[in-house]
């Protein structure tokens, strides 16, 4: 959310102007609020759960407030409800397999693998960093790409789809 604060701030600084002259607006930007993700990923539900077999892949994904929810999501079915405690490794994991998008906008590709990674780290205690001692992050980097790379992929298979 605070992403999208900076990028629709106006392009002068003492303007009364709403965003739309701001420089998101220039480039189409746009922040899916969480309620519309979360219709969207119900009405997706209706036609296939979003479950461990299901790849998500987002073609202008932003800062990733969808691609969150649906790990989110995937989290809290895979291992949440079935009162699973996910090693940390495992989030892992289901990230790198479950989770693509791309975006035009570097930036927000950055964005959208930090938000991931705290999501991530949202479900790992302390204690898991401890008794795993060999935990690493995953790299995101071409499953979270930007435009041009995207466009020099022959097929989706050069990201994990």
């Amino acid at each position: 959310m605070i992403y999208q604060q900076f990028l629709h701030l106006p392009d002068k600084p003492d303007s009364d102007d709403d965003d739309e002259h701001s420089e998101g607006r220039k480039a189409g930007a746009y922040y899916t609020p969480i309620p519309v993700v979360n219709y969207m990923l119900a009405e997706m539900d209706k036609r296939r759960q979003l479950r461990r077999s299901v790849r998500v892949f987002d073609p202008s994904r932003g800062s990733g407030a969808f691609l969150v929810q649906c790990y989110r999501r995937l989290i809290e079915r895979e291992f949440i409800s079935r009162k699973k405690k996910p090693a940390p490794h495992e989030l892992a994991t289901l990230l790198k397999r479950h989770i693509f998008g791309v975006d035009m906008d570097e930036d927000a590709c950055s964005v959208a693998e930090f938000s991931l990674y705290l999501t991530l780290l949202d479900y790992v205690e302390p204690t898991d960093l401890i008794n795993h001692p060999r935990f690493r992050l995953p790299t995101l980097r071409k499953k979270i790409s930007s435009a041009p790379t995207f466009s020099r992929c022959r097929r989706l298979s050069s990201i994990g789809l």
